[in-house]
């Protein structure tokens, strides 16, 4: 039996003889492509040449390789001096293209020079 990929986009090969899959030298970005559909034909060598197909799904995982952005790049934001303490003033917004716990961030404030505060 000898096996062969048909329609891949080269991240994959097969061992003609083994039928192990492997991916080339190019990574996987789950962010870019998130799953691959391998069409497999297993063939044998006899002179009647009897073939057969199978669809390898492909799931390709995600790391935390996504850095969170915000919507914007600066915020200002103005507030009456008599707000009381708890009251909302802002809303930030930003996102991460990783997915589950991945995708998780979590907003803090630190100190800045000359007394002020960042996010």
């Amino acid at each position: 039996v000898r096996y062969s990929i048909a329609a891949d986009d080269g991240k994959f090969t097969i061992g003609p003889v083994t039928g192990i899959i492997r991916t080339t030298a190019s990574p996987l970005d789950r962010e870019r492509k998130p799953s691959y559909t391998l069409r497999v034909t297993a063939f044998d060598l006899s002179n009647q040449s009897f073939a057969t197909t199978a669809d390898v799904a492909v799931t390709v995982l995600d790391r935390n390789d996504e850095i969170p952005l915000f919507t914007s790049l600066e915020y200002t934001v103005d507030v009456l001096e008599t707000l009381r303490p708890g009251a909302s003033v802002f809303q930030l917004s930003a996102r991460d293209n990783d997915i589950m716990e991945n995708g998780n961030f979590t907003f803090s404030l630190v100190t800045a020079t000359g007394g002020g505060w960042f996010l």
